[in-house]
């Protein structure tokens, strides 16, 4: 009876060891899967804030209003394929590639319009610094032309006060026609 209680004692205290290890390993499962978790809800806190940054919910534009691109997740759910409520693979990853694509192509009809504007822009330049170079000889000439006419004013004007002089000395203009005199 000794033996057997020693047997039993022995076995009770591997029992307990194995146990204690058991209860050990599974307290540290359960803070794995909850940095796991605490990931994961992470992740999907960003994905939610992209997809409202990108106006995708809580409607989605054309043709795509039909997908609801939430995702909503449960980690106290038993079976790991119910803790996430959305179809991952057959709807919102299929649909998030046809918008990409859709916004690959758009951006780069973007590229080729702005490509076009910058080249319009660069042969109008051309065309106006070739337009600018044309018009500075006829500046040249118009300002040559200017001082040649504020010239001829200049002296007009003083001829005319010449003029003006030689009739106020002699007096009426009219009776120097008269008399002859030639200067008239």
């Amino acid at each position: 009876m000794a033996i057997e209680r020693d047997s039993l004692r022995r076995n009770h205290e591997e029992l307990l060891a194995k146990n204690s290890e058991i209860s050990r390993q599974v307290g540290d499962l359960e803070i794995a899967v909850q940095k796991k978790a605490d990931v994961v809800d992470q992740v999907v806190g960003r994905y939610s804030n992209l997809v409202y940054s990108t106006s995708l919910a809580p409607r989605a534009p054309e043709p795509w209003e039909r997908i609801k691109f939430t995702i909503e997740l449960n980690t106290a759910a038993a079976n790991p394929g119910d803790m996430v409520k959305a179809d991952l693979r057959g709807v919102i990853h299929p649909a998030l590639r046809e918008i990409q694509d859709a916004r690959s192509l758009s951006r780069a009809a973007l590229e080729d319009e702005k490509h076009n504007a910058d080249e319009e822009y660069e042969a109008l330049t051309h065309l106006c610094d070739g337009m600018l170079e044309d018009q500075e000889p006829k500046l040249n000439q118009l300002q040559v032309l200017q001082a040649k006419t504020e010239e001829l004013r200049n002296v007009g004007s003083s001829s005319e006060a010449v003029g003006d002089t030689k009739l106020t000395s002699r007096g009426d203009p009219d009776r120097c026609c008269r008399d002859g005199c030639g200067e008239c």
